[in-house]
């Protein structure tokens, strides 16, 4: 890519320098750039938020029980995982190591995001659903 050109998300960069497997347009700044710290990190990552929240709108439009709630949350931390994967891979082609870190860093955080649904799946499990939202109801009185 041409020093100063930027191409963003939408933008036509001529097929070279997608990552991804399509999924991300070259949206890398120059290196050294002074835009978001020479990096991409803001624009995939606005873009991974935005591919993410389909999952949440499912609550919206029916009553699920508790363990759907959990595996709908446990997929979308997994898909943020792997999004994060595919991005940090994305900036290590591209020689965008700082966002490269980010990405790195948001993968590990991820980790513990993936744990707490994993570990309530298993305990619901144990339990049974019944049991399971019992433990997790809250009185009326201590409800706002």
């Amino acid at each position: 890519m041409p020093q100063g050109r930027r191409t963003g998300p939408g933008q036509d960069d001529g097929g070279r320098g997608a990552c991804g497997q399509g999924r991300f347009r070259c949206c890398a700044w120059p290196a050294g750039s002074a835009a978001f710290g020479g990096g991409f990190a803001f624009t995939l990552a606005a873009t991974s938020i935005i591919g993410i929240s389909g999952n949440s709108v499912r609550y919206a439009q029916k009553l699920v029980t508790p363990k759907e709630t959990l595996d709908c949350d446990l997929a979308a931390e997994q898909q943020a995982r792997a999004l994060y994967s595919e991005a940090r891979a994305c900036c290590n082609e591209v020689g965008d190591y700082i966002s490269m870190k980010l990405f790195e860093a948001l993968m590990a955080d991820e980790e513990g995001h993936i744990d707490f649904p994993e570990t309530q799946l298993d305990l619901c499990d144990r339990l049974g659903a019944e049991r399971y939202a019992q433990l997790n109801a809250t009185t009326m009185d201590e409800a706002e």
